[in-house]
């Protein structure tokens, strides 16, 4: 079993203020990966919902 250290870990938020095809998130994941996120699952992230 592999214990992680929880406390010591970082999370990251990315929000685009387009939808997918105006605005690609990779960057800004990228972007919070080399300030010490270290896995995809500790980024939370979002599209602005499509109106009507």
């Amino acid at each position: 079993m592999i214990k992680e250290d929880v406390k010591n870990r970082v999370y990251g938020y990315a929000r685009c203020a387009t939808n997918e095809s105006r605005q690609d998130i990779d960057r800004q994941k990228r972007e919070l990966k080399s300030l010490g996120v270290t896995n995809d699952e500790y980024i939370y992230w979002e599209y602005p919902l499509q109106s009507s």
